[in-house]
């Protein structure tokens, strides 16, 4: 400046040329700020739609399915007593995954991340429904994209589904966490003291190759089953 009570008109003609420089980068600032809220929020509103259409829907026709059947059983029919239990397995089913859809549609906020909230959930349902316990083990530090929850939910759920249907085990673990820009998940069982029979998951395979991950299956002496799957983030 060249005065040091004043401003001359060299000084406010400099301050005028950066402002001129300034505001526009400030607008372009809160613009692309702007856009990235508004594709982040298309983003969840897409995923919930593919969520809603691809695992909701199915639900909640086998929900309308167990109903009907249950409906035309006959009194003492000694299947009542187990299609209560499906039918209200299904119910339980449909309410979370309307609650995780409406969540990650209108994004909100909580303080522990929906994906571990919906594996939780699952944890407990297959415990009450399964007697089989499931320990869910994750890093507070966990920072995935919606979409990449979403692939994980999957994955996650499809070797819970495969511990039930294809053993004998009444424990697992499920352990997810973050490590060099890689998203670790292990989903382990319990073996029984006989060999485990070799098995591939095709399903959990596809999505993680998908994903340009990599799985590795490793199957101790004692029968039980180990994925140890590694996603990119």
């Amino acid at each position: 400046m060249s005065s040091r009570h004043g401003f001359s008109k060299a000084d406010a003609l400099f301050l005028k040329h950066i402002v001129a420089q300034v505001f526009p980068m400030m607008e372009n600032i809160e613009l692309l700020d702007r856009l990235a809220s508004e594709a982040g929020q298309r983003e969840r509103q897409k995923i919930a739609c593919d969520l809603h259409d691809s695992t909701l829907q199915p639900y909640i026709g086998l929900r309308h399915g167990i109903s009907a059947v249950r409906q035309a059983a006959a009194p003492g029919n000694p299947l009542i007593d187990d299609l209560d239990k499906l039918l209200a397995m299904a119910t339980e089913v449909v309410g979370d995954m309307r609650h995780f859809v409406t969540n990650l549609n209108n994004g909100q906020l909580r303080k522990e991340p929906e994906l571990l909230l919906a594996l939780r959930r699952q944890a407990e349902q297959v415990r009450q429904f399964y007697d089989i316990d499931i320990v869910l083990r994750a890093s507070p530090a966990i920072e995935v994209s919606d979409r990449l929850a979403a692939e994980v939910f999957q994955i996650v759920s499809e070797g819970i589904s495969n511990i039930r249907k294809h053993t004998r085990a009444r424990h697992g673990v499920i352990e997810l966490g973050c490590d060099n820009g890689w998203l670790q998940i292990l989903i382990e069982n319990e073996g029984d003291g006989m060999p485990a029979t070799p098995f591939t998951p095709s399903s959990i395979a596809t999505r993680t190759s998908a994903l340009g991950g990599r799985l590795l299956v490793l199957r101790p002496g004692d029968g039980g089953t180990s994925l140890q799957i590694a996603i990119p983030l």
